[in-house]
């Protein structure tokens, strides 16, 4: 489920463990595989271990929850210490867990400052997808519970005693998401340095600013292409800074509806300035929404009222996904442009915090 090249050996990570690939008398074929190091893994067919992103001496893998079949978490859990982020040693094969309380974490890459980011998908303790950045020791809301080996007591995940790290992005089920997958960070066009991000049932990409607000990853996501082939569950920034696309599908909602079920495109970015929001960020009064290029005089009149803006919470329980939550409208009561024409400063009172705003 995850390829990663270093010092020209191969390493594949698995359901179960991670391998490298043995090529024993260097014609280019492999003869068999070493294994690195085993999972916690009881053969749930939802038991999947995403990765494989490297980083001085460690691979990490986010390895999902066992679940029934009606998408349900199963409990008790078959394996301890599942839904976590483990780093493992490539020399010695040794296991670390870094963080838990994942469900379905289909996409774990490094983001924009290094800073190691997964796609969690909508189920039981995840009211809708999510983006978040995994810190040591944090716990991201999915609990779970597993019988003990030796006791037979049942124990609760080690990280479920921590509090609760919400996340940098919500991703509204069904309106901009479904099954997110892979981030990358853009390197070309307009929006190099910001995140693109696969899906598997919704489709396409979609993009993400992100920015550090008292510590804390937030941002703002936006539509960013469709009409690929398939849903796109691998995401790549290949050596020509182009992105690779790799599509798949399967039966149920694993797949993109009228698509195929395999696919393996690439996008370049070109010069075009087409008009779209560049990003999205928060103010003391408002949001700051900065365009790729200057706004019309016609769009520049009156432009507060052209503007509407809602925000709502989720709130997570042991249900497969959940409802908004504390949905109002809110006012744009001023907005100022900026001399450029690109930035429009809203002025919008009762923003939340914990919200999720779409304007």
């Amino acid at each position: 489920q995850g390829v990663q090249i270093v010092d020209g050996e191969i390493y594949v990570s698995t359901k179960s463990g991670l391998d490298r690939l043995v090529d024993g008398n260097g014609d280019g074929f492999f003869e068999g595989r070493d294994r690195l190091a085993a999972y916690p893994y009881a053969d749930n067919f939802h038991e999947f271990a995403f990765g494989l992103p490297y980083r001085d001496g460690y691979f990490y893998v986010a390895l999902a929850s066992a679940l029934e079949r009606s998408g349900i978490t199963t409990v008790p859990q078959p394996s301890a210490d599942r839904g976590t982020v483990v780093k493992i040693n490539k020399d010695t094969g040794a296991i670390d867990l870094v963080a838990g309380g994942l469900r379905t974490p289909n996409g774990i890459n490094w983001g924009p400052d290094g800073n190691l980011l997964v796609t969690d998908n909508q189920g039981g303790w995840v009211p809708t997808s999510k983006l978040v950045e995994i810190k040591e020791g944090a716990f991201y809301n999915h609990f779970t519970t597993f019988e003990d080996p030796e006791t037979g007591e049942l124990r609760s995940g080690r990280f479920d005693d921590q509090p609760i790290t919400p996340p940098a992005l919500w991703m509204p089920h069904g309106e901009i998401s479904n099954s997110p997958s892979t981030p990358v960070v853009m390197e070309e066009g307009l929006f190099a340095g910001q995140l693109a991000i696969g899906d598997v049932t919704y489709g396409g990409l979609q993009r993400a600013y992100l920015e550090e607000v008292d510590g804390q990853l937030q941002g703002a996501l936006f539509r960013m292409s469709q009409g690929l082939e398939a849903g796109i569950n691998e995401v790549a920034i290949g050596p020509d800074g182009d992105i690779y696309l790799g599509g798949i599908g399967y039966d149920g909602n694993w797949n993109q509806p009228g698509k195929l079920r395999y696919g393996l495109q690439k996008l370049t970015a070109n010069d075009t300035v087409t008009m779209d929001i560049l990003k999205t960020e928060i103010t003391e009064s408002g949001f700051d929404v900065t365009y790729t290029k200057p706004l019309s005089a016609a769009s520049r009149q009156d432009v507060a009222s052209k503007y509407q803006v809602e925000q709502w919470r989720y709130n997570a329980t042991a249900s497969y996904g959940g409802p908004k939550l504390g949905q109002e409208s809110l006012p744009v009561v001023g907005a100022t442009m900026s001399e450029d024409g690109k930035t429009v400063s809203l002025e919008i009172p009762g923003v939340k915090p914990g919200y999720v705003v779409h304007i």
